[in-house]
């Protein structure tokens, strides 16, 4: 599993495990290095939200995740058991 996903998948477990796309992007970032140009804004936003939007999908669509709303995701048993 890439750096990216488990930081996603930890932070969304220190959310309670169930939490919104936003509050996601922002506890990532203390689970991963962030250097400058993820930091820098693009379209409004730092470079990263995009790239944990994308990991959220491929995270979705590999079981790790399900959508329990608009903007909003849930670990699955696969995604709980994968950060340990």
């Amino acid at each position: 599993m890439r750096a990216w996903e488990l930081a996603i998948l930890k932070s969304v477990q220190d959310l309670g495990g169930t939490a919104r796309s936003v509050d996601i992007c922002k506890r990532t970032s203390a689970f991963i290095h962030l250097n400058p140009p993820a930091l820098k804004v693009t379209h409004g936003r730092p470079a990263y939200y995009h790239a944990v939007r994308s990991y959220l999908s491929n995270l979705q669509q590999a079981g790790y995740m399900t959508r329990a709303g608009r903007g909003l995701y849930r670990l699955t048993p696969r995604g709980t058991a994968a950060i340990k």
